[in-house]
């Protein structure tokens, strides 16, 4: 889920709310879904941008349609 106004993103497992460490800084993250092979789709407000994120390592990717 997107913390928005903290600029984080956290997670739900076993029971437990988790802080994503992410490779790069997002701002103001919006709405987030997970995608089929378990990767987050984040709206990354304030960059004006999509990314993808490895929710196990934590790795940014900028989407490609993204400008």
């Amino acid at each position: 889920m997107a913390d928005t106004f903290n600029s984080l993103l956290r997670l739900w497992e076993h029971d437990k709310l988790r802080t994503l460490a992410l490779s790069e800084s997002v701002d103001e993250p919006g709405a987030s879904t997970r995608l089929p092979d378990g990767r987050l789709a984040v709206a990354d407000t304030n960059h004006h941008r999509v990314i993808t994120v490895d929710v196990a390592s934590g790795d940014c990717e900028r989407d490609r349609d993204s400008r």
